[in-house]
Order: C-alpha cells, then structure tokens, then sequence
C-alpha cells in the first residue's frame, strides 16, 4: 500500500488540507480593517464552522482514500470527491469576499488558502495515479 505512489499524494494532500487548521494561519490577509468580517484584518478557518467542516470532510476523503486501495474506482471517487470539496470551499470563500464584502483590492490570500489549492493539486495527481494504476491492471488482464 504504501509503496504506491497515489498514498504519497494522499498523504500529502491531507497535510495540505489539514495546515489550513493551525492557528496563526490565515485564509485571507487584508490591507486595512474591512467591514463585519474583517476587524481583525483576518480570516480564519477555524472562525467559520462551514469552512471547518469543508476542510475536515476534504481530510477525511483523502485518509478514506488510502484505505480503499483494494478498489481502485471507489478510491478515485472518494478522491475526488475530497478534491471537489475543497476546491468548492476555497473558491465559494474567495467569491463571498469579493461579491458580498466588496473586498477585492484589499484581499491578498493567505497561507491556508494557498495550502488548500496545493492540496488539490495532490489529490489530482493522486487520481491520475490512481487511473494509471487501473488501465495498468486492465492491460495485464487482456494479455492473460
């Protein structure tokens, strides 16, 4: 299991997911203090439980995913389902603050946010593996 390529990428999208828990770390940095949001000119993931349960759900799926080697389509599923969800939150995140809070020239992202699409990344390249693995096992069936 773990000499597969796609745990790595499993493993390293759910730190991904998981950096965007610590404290300290923000979702979004602003220039100057902005409305109800913003008074602390940070937005934190663990202030909004929406955005907790988007990124603790994106873990989950990614930890899930490892445990389905066996089955290698419900592990991509499960995989991208993770990936959508996280790419979901952090874009529903980014269009809140700019169309609801009007806070586009002042809004730079911040770690966390970044740590999310970097997640993505991983757990895409894990489904890629994932599929490679499963034409792989398909070619070797029709040469029996």
């Amino acid at each position: 299991m773990i000499q597969r390529i796609q745990t790595i990428w499993l493993v390293l999208a759910a730190l991904c997911f998981g950096l965007a828990f610590l404290p300290g770390w923000s979702l979004v940095d602003t220039a100057q203090p902005g409305k109800q949001l913003l008074e602390d000119q940070r937005v934190m993931l663990l202030e909004h439980p929406v955005m907790i349960g988007g990124a603790a759900l994106s873990i989950l799926c990614m930890l899930v995913g490892i445990g389905l080697f066996r089955n290698r389509t419900a592990q991509a599923l499960v995989v991208g389902v993770g990936s959508i969800i996280q790419i979901l939150g952090v874009v529903s995140f980014a269009m809140y603050l700019v169309f609801v809070q009007n806070l586009w020239q002042q809004m730079m992202p911040g770690f966390a946010a970044i740590s999310g699409v970097i997640g993505a990344f991983f757990a895409w390249m894990a489904n890629r593996a994932i599929r490679k693995d499963e034409q792989l096992l398909k070619s070797m069936d029709r040469l029996r």
